[in-house]
This record gives C-alpha cells, structure tokens and sequence, in this order.
C-alpha cells in the first residue's frame, strides 16, 4: 500500500508495518522546486499543512533517510527490503 496521506487517514489501520521514506524539508524543497515547475514559497505552503514531520516519524515502524544520492537510497531499500521479506515468511 502506497499512499502520501496514509497516516492522515484511516488507511494506515489497513497496514501491518509503516514505512516513512524521510528527507529535510531543505532537501524536500529543492528537489521539488527543480522536478517539478513549483515555487520554493508554493511548496513549504504544502508541506505546512501536511502531517509534521516528527509526528510521521513517531509513527513510523521503519525510516529510511533520504537525504543523500540514489545509490544509498537503493541499498537502503534493498536492506529494508530482504527484512521485509523475512518477516513475512516467519509468519
């Protein structure tokens, strides 16, 4: 289940693990503002109104920080990953 607003709704009742890919709001700002065709002003006007980060991260059963290049976050993933799959096939 992939959803931006899991722990926002009732959806996250639907999961037995939460995972919370995690970057800076710094880092969360530049790289939407070069992706995408937003204003710096525009997307700290999004993440203001969405859930604070301390408390996604309260929820959170398991954070992957990404705060560094794609080959980090992909060894990240794959570690979490192979976890992922030994605990489903202990149950």
């Amino acid at each position: 289940l992939v959803s931006p607003l899991l722990l926002e709704s009732a959806q996250h009742q639907m999961a037995q693990r939460i995972l919370v890919i995690d970057a800076s709001v710094e880092t969360q700002v530049t790289r939407t503002v070069s992706r995408d065709d937003s204003t710096e002003d525009g997307v700290k006007a999004i993440i203001k109104v969405q859930m604070d980060r301390e408390s996604r991260l309260e929820k959170a059963d398991d954070i992957i920080a990404n705060n560094k290049g794609l080959d980090e976050l992909h060894i990240a993933v794959d570690a979490l990953h192979n976890t992922y799959l030994a605990l489903a096939s202990s149950q």
